[in-house]
């Protein structure tokens, strides 16, 4: 597969080692630009000449600069002014107990994971968007979904990246600019191997047993069941920067060897809410979230038709939730939703919504939220979201907006 990255000015921080290192390689090999950096000059310089050994003609430099700070990273801008493709890659760990975790540590975390991504990324993105092509990655960890309860401080730079990565995503809509970010699970990266060793030595067994015993107690659900290769990490990180990778955008992708037991929806089943007649009241309902319900129902094996959704404008000019109702598969709408609809749309003073029951389907998603669907209470709803089984039409859903976070 050809990835169209010859000649782009590529940059990854902290790739003097491991999963950097490795990126490094795999993109100069691929053709690209790769400007290596490092916190000293001579380990950076050390980099650059082992890609030039391993991959003949290969455009390499290096910057050596510490990120950990703004100087640093305004040191690096300075000598890289502009980039096609950036690879947010330097970071730090350090187990340690909660209780002993100090201000100044969660600082540096913070400072050295979070903040020098969202300086670089703040500078070059901008060309970028005047190019109409640019690549951002983040490389975060599944511990941004995980917390690891020794490395708390990690776990949330880690979780701080994801949020930063799909917000600045969120910016490029309709270009030819992509950000996204990579969540490598246990790897044997130079730090991490030696932490293992380490360990190891400590308790007078090789790293093999180390290893076995660490996957068997501290990461149990791992289906790799070994740490894996930088370079296996390093593969998704040159796709992801390539122009083969333009229709992933916002994306968090997983290299983490099975460890995270989750996929990206997970139904639970479906429960009859009774009680208030006037149940859904604009003025007390939930706030507009704009999330699409292709996501929350299309893309899931659930027995509807189409969904529709109504909102009005408060007197504040904030949209409210008026009516999410489930529509039967038939030509014509049923009574009670033809009636439910005008009194939303404003027919009634207070279009409230008046149903007996609901029948309400709670998704919870993969970092801890919930969406609450709520659907009118009749015999076709129930019966069907309670069973569970897909509607013979659900190939013709089309959504018509969004839906509300529970």
């Amino acid at each position: 597969m050809d990835l169209h990255l010859e000649g782009k000015r590529t940059l990854v921080t902290g790739s003097t080692a491991g999963i950097g290192f490795a990126a490094a390689l795999g993109l100069a090999r691929e053709g690209a630009d790769v400007i290596v950096n490092g916190r000293t000059e001579a380990r950076a310089q050390a980099a650059a000449q082992r890609i030039r050994e391993q991959v003949p003609g290969a455009t390499v430099r290096s910057v050596a600069a510490d990120l950990a700070g703004a100087e640093g990273c305004d040191a690096l801008i300075q000598a890289v002014p502009d980039l096609d493709v950036l690879v947010d890659n330097v970071g730090i760990f350090e187990p340690k107990p909660f209780e002993e975790i100090a201000d100044a540590d969660w600082l540096r975390f913070f400072e050295t994971n979070v903040m020098s991504g969202v300086r670089l990324s703040r500078h070059y993105l901008k060309g970028m968007r005047e190019r109409d092509w640019g690549r951002i990655v983040f490389v975060s960890s599944e511990s941004g979904l995980q917390i690891p309860p020794e490395m708390i401080h990690y776990g949330m730079t880690k979780t701080a990246q994801l949020a930063i990565a799909r917000g600045i995503a969120e910016t490029t809509a309709g270009t030819g600019v992509t950000v996204n970010s990579v969540l490598p699970g246990p790897t044997r990266s130079e730090g991490v191997a030696t932490f293992v060793d380490r360990m190891a030595q400590q308790r007078g067994i090789d790293f093999a047993t180390m290893e076995r015993e660490f996957f068997e107690t501290a990461r149990p659900s791992s289906l790799l069941r070994r740490f894996a290769s930088v370079e296996e990490v390093a593969s998704m990180i040159v796709y992801v920067c390539s122009a083969a990778a333009s229709a992933t955008n916002g994306a968090a992708l997983r290299v983490d060897g099975g460890v995270v037991r989750a996929i990206l929806w997970r139904p639970e089943p479906a429960a009859q809410i009774s009680g208030s007649r006037r149940e859904s009241c604009p003025r007390r309902g939930l706030p507009w979230a704009g999330i699409d319900l292709d996501l929350a129902l299309g893309r899931l094996q659930l027995p509807v038709h189409r969904t529709a959704i109504t909102t009005r404008a408060s007197r504040r000019g904030r949209q409210r939730l008026c009516a999410v109702c489930l529509l039967t598969p038939g030509d014509q709408d049923p009574p009670q939703f033809i009636a439910h609809r005008r009194r939303a749309l404003g027919t009634h003073k207070r279009p409230c919504c008046k149903v007996a029951s609901i029948v309400a389907l709670r998704v919870p998603t993969v970092v801890g939220l919930h969406f609450l669907l709520l659907f009118p209470g009749s015999s076709l709803a129930k019966e069907g979201l309670q069973t569970g089984r897909p509607h013979a039409n659900l190939e013709s859903y089309k959504p018509s907006c969004g839906a509300v976070g529970g």
